[in-house]
């Protein structure tokens, strides 16, 4: 009887540990959601900038290899 009630005592004691550290790690997640969400709206802008230099970067590329490509056409042949 004493070993039953020691069995119990220690499988209560371990569930309210888990169910703590359960409840700890859900708490964490929400917390790591809600920092990774206020990140992504800090970081957006920068990202949007960085895209619009790259579209203007590849426009001048393809302007100068336009323009080289039709020096190129212009010049004679040997």
């Amino acid at each position: 009887m004493l070993l039953v009630a020691v069995i119990e005592a220690i499988a209560l004691a371990s569930f309210g540990i888990l169910f703590v550290l359960v409840i700890g790690l859900i708490r964490h997640v929400k917390l790591l959601g809600q920092s990774l969400s206020r990140m992504q709206k800090e970081i957006q802008p920068i990202l949007e900038e960085i895209q619009r230099g790259s579209s203007e970067a590849q426009d001048r590329v393809d302007k100068l290899s336009e323009r080289k490509d039709r020096q190129a056409g212009a010049r004679p042949s040997r």
